[in-house]
């Protein structure tokens, strides 16, 4: 009893679940750690590198406008007449004095402009300075001799030295750190130097932009210009002593490729990591180090996540065990007990076995199985009946067919002695159709044979009609000893001729086309020149609506008799079609097997 619980199909389900769900909520809890993990590392690396590339922009676009600034410096032509001058013009001195006023004034960045002097080579100058107190006398001749200006003013292009003290600086000045800009300034022809132009830059530029930036506590900002480097507080610049060693480059890590992060290492310091972001000018990057408190207070609670992940990944295996026993063992149950019933003769429909999921899908599928069944039980019986109908009602209209033959055949024969020509044919050609009326509509007979009879019966009309119609023949050679139900034509001509063109009052046409593929199908195109037929009329004649009250023998056998008897005899994908336009024409397309008459 035991063994076979075990063996059971529940108990498998649910070991397989309980382990399955054990396996993917220890596989997914370490995926998770890890991805977790270098997601965190990754979003703090580039949080830190979007930070500091919208600082960098802010000073790069406040730096661009004081390169600006020291361009136009060197190339307006008040200043240039200035410096060109070799005497103490007054008014010269006084017209470049507004015109430098003026320009720094409308220079948007001209907070960061600590000091600007436009010097001649004999030293005088003009100057800018951002304080009333901070002139200085002698200001061209101090710049002049400090160490970085003839680096400075030989370098062909701007040149990045760093962050000097400032050599201007006056007594008592906490920030005398400045970054110095100095060009030459050519004549008018750009062959003689005639001046300099000195612009001492705040390093208010890069600490003003920091006032309100997030920096954890054990975090680090650090500016680099060209081969100096620097550490960055709120209000301060200093030069870096520290030398790190770089262990690792994760360049891949980081959102824009031209960013640098570098895990680096240093005798008293811990291991760190840097992103490092450039600005838009040559040699100056911006960079700080990633804090290690912030990563692992993160990393802390990812790990409680991760916990939760696997707690309620646990918790979801015992709760399918019960959900699998209740949606899948009790309608299995059920699926069952239905498909016993089936096999002993229970076809009715049990809506207990519908779910709305897939062995519901099976359910219905059981249920319409047992339907279809039911149906084709009854629409088998109802077909025997309806083949047996048919077959009486022809009973019912051979009234002694040999009688009639015999007596039309001694008509025939009085009609020839008496020369009555007409009267002879028409007896014959309703003899033979007599004829073949006794032998019954269920005999296949050859398409020649059909066609005999047709003739038969065109004839006798002819004469009814005084030659006012006529029958056309387009026909396959290799159709005439094809199989057909016997009087399979002779009712659509008739349809025709009653209902297409004698309701027309003038002459009319009739034409028949077979044609065949010689090995699959044979295609039989009645048309008419009639009066056409409605759609209404079309379904009704292809239907039990059809006119069978008259107790002709003609209208027994009617287009839906005959559309059934063919249906009947070769399958459902055989039959007619009707197509027609009022008052044009309609054309009936008969569809046959191909089997002649050696097959059978």
């Amino acid at each position: 009893m035991f063994k076979k619980y075990l063996s059971s199909i529940k108990v498998r389900i649910i070991t397989l679940t309980l382990t399955y769900t054990l396996i993917i909520s220890i596989l997914m809890v370490s995926i998770f750690f890890y991805i977790f993990q270098s997601f965190l590392y990754k979003n703090l690396i580039r949080s830190s590198e979007f930070n500091l590339q919208l600082i960098s922009d802010n000073i790069s676009n406040d730096m661009n406008k004081l390169i600006y600034f020291s361009r136009w410096c060197c190339t307006d032509s008040t200043l240039n007449s200035y410096l060109s001058s070799d005497d103490e013009n007054k008014e010269m001195s006084f017209n470049a004095f507004d015109r430098l006023t003026e320009e720094y004034r409308n220079c948007r960045s001209k907070e960061f402009i600590e000091r600007v002097i436009i010097s001649k080579n004999d030293g005088t100058f003009l100057q800018v300075v951002s304080s009333v107190y901070s002139g200085r006398m002698n200001a061209s001749e101090i710049i002049k001799k400090s160490d970085f200006f003839d680096t400075l003013i030989d370098y062909d292009g701007f040149y990045w030295i760093g962050v000097k003290d400032n050599p201007l600086a006056s007594a008592g000045n906490k920030n005398t750190n400045i970054i110095p800009i100095i060009r030459p300034i050519y004549d008018e022809y750009g062959t003689e130097i005639v001046g300099w132009v000195y612009l001492g830059i705040s390093t208010k530029i890069i600490t003003n932009y920091l006032k309100e930036y997030n920096l954890p506590a054990d975090s680090e900002l650090f500016l680099t210009i060209g081969d100096n480097s620097y550490l960055v507080t709120y209000d301060s610049i200093t030069p870096l002593n520290t030398n790190y060693t770089i262990k690792q480059q994760l360049n891949h890590v980081a959102h824009n490729t031209d960013t640098i992060v570098t895990v680096v290492t240093s005798p008293t310091l811990p291991k760190k990591t840097i992103v490092s972001c450039p600005t838009t000018l040559k040699g100056w990057y911006l960079s700080q180090s990633i804090s290690n408190a912030e990563f692992f207070k993160q990393k802390e609670f990812y790990h409680f996540v991760v916990y939760m992940i696997f707690v309620l990944l646990f918790g979801l295996g015992i709760a399918l065990i019960f959900y699998f026993n209740r949606t899948i063992n009790k309608p299995i149950t059920k699926i069952r007990n239905k498909l016993v019933a089936i096999s002993t003769g229970d076809f009715t429909y049990d809506s207990s076995i519908e779910w709305n999921h897939e062995l519901g899908d099976i359910g219905k599928g059981i249920n319409l199985l047992s339907e279809n069944i039911s149906q084709l039980m009854d629409k088998r019986i109802e077909d025997e009946k309806q083949q047996k109908d048919l077959e009486y009602q022809i009973l019912l209209s051979q009234i002694n067919p040999h009688f009639l033959y015999n007596t039309l055949n001694s008509i025939k024969w009085m009609a020839t002695i008496q020369n009555a020509t007409g009267i002879a044919e028409m007896t014959t050609s309703l003899a033979r159709l007599m004829k073949n009326i006794s032998k019954g509509t269920t005999q296949l007979i050859t398409i020649e044979e059909e066609l005999s009879l047709l003739k038969d019966y065109f004839v006798i009309q002819q004469y009814r009609y005084g030659g006012g119609i006529s029958l056309d023949y387009d026909i396959d050679e290799d159709v005439y000893d094809c199989m057909i139900l016997c009087f399979t034509l002779q009712p659509l001509v008739e349809n025709a001729l009653f209902h297409g063109i004698e309701p027309k009052g003038e002459p009319g046409k009739i034409s028949i086309q077979i044609t065949t593929n010689h090995s699959k199908q044979i295609d039989i195109i009645i048309l008419d020149d009639g009066i056409g037929m409605t759609k209404e009329q079309i379904t009704n004649s292809l239907s039990d609506q059809s006119d069978t009250t008259t107790s002709d023998f003609f209208k027994k056998i009617g287009i839906n008799n005959v559309n059934r008897r063919l249906k009947y005899e070769f399958g459902e994908m055989y039959g007619i079609t009707i197509t027609s336009s009022l008052g044009e024409y309609t054309k009936m397309h008969i569809t046959l097997p191909y089997l002649t008459s050696k097959r059978s």
